[in-house]
């Protein structure tokens, strides 16, 4: 029996607690550790296979397909390879495991094996595609059953798209241009590269598309990429054949299922850079081959993708390869978020009010004017999906009249209040919303003791002139001059200043910071708004300055997406030279 130290059971029952299988051996192939999620997945307990040799205790095995016995023979480790087997209590179980040596210097003195159960996610997945591929069946065989509005039957709805254009509410100009984009894209089986963050409507967009197009008759299929292990969404893809892993069987993938309608991958930069390499040669040829095949199948596949951050920053990691990224990019879509198009909240709230009340059969009449102040000014970071669970949430506690702030989602609420200035300047009551329905009772930031010429709101000296995010009149004709400023080097050089450290400190980043750094109570705040803004537009100014006042060029050497440079830039009072 092997006798471990403290250290050793410390470490022994920490590798207890993990859900990867673990099992290592010596040079001699005899089990050392083995952890009860090894075991569980086995059918055996950990003191029949500890101090035993592997051959001992998994006859089935032999010295030439055991890893952890291939890895003690090669020194060279084994990644990510996919297993199915039947353990000792007759459970089929689906693996991937990764075996390593355990070196002391560059001597092998054992190996370890990682095994990570893939059981569940791997019945489920193989039901999906199942049920997808009936689904799939049935409308092919049904070609010229009735219709409605140009779709089959509900029944079908497992691989058909549900959205359609006139379903994209708006009165923004931007996400206007998107549709119509969208809806000229749609005739063709170009591929289309959406780009939004999250909750901007990015599959609805791609439904739409599919529902305008030619393919309209033909399967819908998604999937998100992120959604599943690299092992998995290979085979899921392209299909597999009998004997191309263990446990393998012939089943068609995604792309042969959704042959001459369109797929839809999400977060495509998720997707392992190998099967990036597959993608593009789908993308090229048109031809897919399954896992483990030699035969090529050609197939009519429109691909539509989606991302939630930029494609050019995805490139940029090394996340979405730069071959495949100019092959998706055919047609690009970016879809504002709900902060940049502020006019169709009213629109938005509307719609889920209606859809609520017909979905729970209530009769609330709206919005209170301090909901509606709110929503104006809360930044919406999961956007148009936030906003409608911000509304079902609202309306799971009401039943008739008007939503009021107390029935508005926790984080919703903080916002309201305690994320705006009140009277001294700290977080207060006057600079919650007051009567007017906006903030305090002046319809703005709490006014307070003000004098002179000047008034003081939330903490904050306000003159005339001066912009509502609070940055003075003065920093706006400071700012405006840096545009005409000549550029000047970065000096590392310690006892020469850093041009942006002069452009803050000209903006009073001294005075901010002392007041910061005091502790005590006083009149004076730290006024962060205005320091805030000042940074971003000082980076703003000089993106735009470097080149050219291009924005196009501004945005990529930002890594935003051109139309959130144009938000910021009008948010900010400044005039590109170019737009391209």
């Amino acid at each position: 029996m092997t006798v471990f130290s403290a250290g050793e059971e410390w470490l022994l029952n920490l590798l207890d607690t993990v859900d990867e299988g673990i099992h290592a051996v010596d040079m001699e192939g005899v089990t050392l550790v083995y952890n009860r999620a090894a075991g569980r997945m086995d059918g055996l307990k950990q003191e029949d296979v500890i101090g035993k040799h592997v051959l001992s205790v998994f006859p089935s095995l032999r010295s030439d397909s055991s890893t952890l016995l291939q890895v003690l023979e090669t020194g060279t480790g084994i990644t990510n390879k996919p297993q199915t087997y039947t353990n000792y209590l007759g459970v089929k179980v689906h693996t991937v495991n990764t075996t390593l040596p355990i070196l002391s210097g560059s001597t092998v003195i054992g190996a370890l094996e990682i095994a990570k159960d893939l059981t569940q996610l791997k019945m489920l997945s193989e039901q999906v595609l199942s049920l997808q591929a009936q689904v799939v069946g049935k409308r092919r065989k049904s070609s010229n059953a009735k219709t409605v509005d140009g779709l089959h039957d509900s029944a079908l709805d497992g691989a058909q798209a549900l959205y359609q254009f006139s379903q994209i509410l708006t009165h923004d100009e931007q996400l206007k241009d998107m549709k119509n984009r969208a809806e000229m894209a749609a005739r063709t089986a170009s591929p289309i590269l959406v780009y939004g963050e999250t909750g901007t409507g990015k599959e609805l967009m791609v439904q739409a598309i599919h529902n305008a197009s030619p393919r309209r008759q033909q399967p819908f299929l998604a999937l998100n990429c992120a959604a599943l292990p690299a092992s998995l969404l290979e085979g899921i893809l392209f299909g597999t054949v009998r004997g191309s892993f263990t446990g393998a069987g012939d089943r068609e993938g995604l792309f042969e299922l959704a042959n001459g309608g369109t797929l839809f991958l999400d977060e495509i930069q998720s997707m392992p850079l190998e099967l990036q390499a597959k993608l593009l040669r789908v993308l090229q040829e048109g031809e897919i081959l399954r896992v483990g095949d030699t035969r090529v199948r050609r197939i009519s596949v429109r691909v539509i993708v989606a991302m939630n951050q930029p494609p050019e920053t995805a490139v940029r990691k090394g996340t979405l390869r730069q071959d495949l990224y100019y092959r998706i990019n055919v047609v690009r879509l970016d879809l504002p978020p709900l902060r940049a198009r502020q006019g169709d909240i009213p629109l938005l709230l509307q719609h889920f009010l209606e859809k609520w009340n017909g979905r729970f059969g209530l009769q609330v009449e709206g919005f209170d004017d301090q909901v509606l102040a709110l929503f104006q000014e809360y930044p919406w970071p999961g956007n148009v999906r936030e906003m409608e669970n911000a509304v079902e949430a609202a309306m799971n506690l009401v039943s008739s009249g008007l939503i009021t702030r107390k029935v508005l989602p926790v984080q919703i609420r903080e916002y309201g209040e305690s994320g705006k200035y009140g009277e001294s300047g700290k977080y207060g009551e006057s600079g919650k919303y007051g009567e007017s329905g906006k903030y305090g009772e002046s319809g703005k930031y709490g006014e307070y003791r003000g004098a002179g010429g000047a008034r003081e709101q939330g903490g904050v000296t306000r003159n005339q002139g001066d912009r509502p995010d609070g940055t003075s009149a003065d920093f706006w004709a400071t700012a405006s001059s840096l545009r005409n400023m000549p550029l000047r080097p970065y000096h590392t050089d310690t006892t020469t200043m850093p041009e942006w450290a002069e452009l803050l400190q000209s903006f009073g980043m001294d005075s901010f910071w002392d007041t910061l750094r005091t502790d005590a109570e006083s009149e004076a705040q730290p006024d962060f708004p205005t320091m805030a803004g000042a940074f971003e537009r000082i980076v703003l100014i000089q993106a735009l300055n470097v080149v050219g006042g291009n924005v196009k060029r501004a945005a990529a050497r930002l890594g935003m997406p051109r139309q959130t440079l144009q938000y910021r830039l009008k948010q900010a009072g400044i005039s590109p030279h170019s737009e391209n």
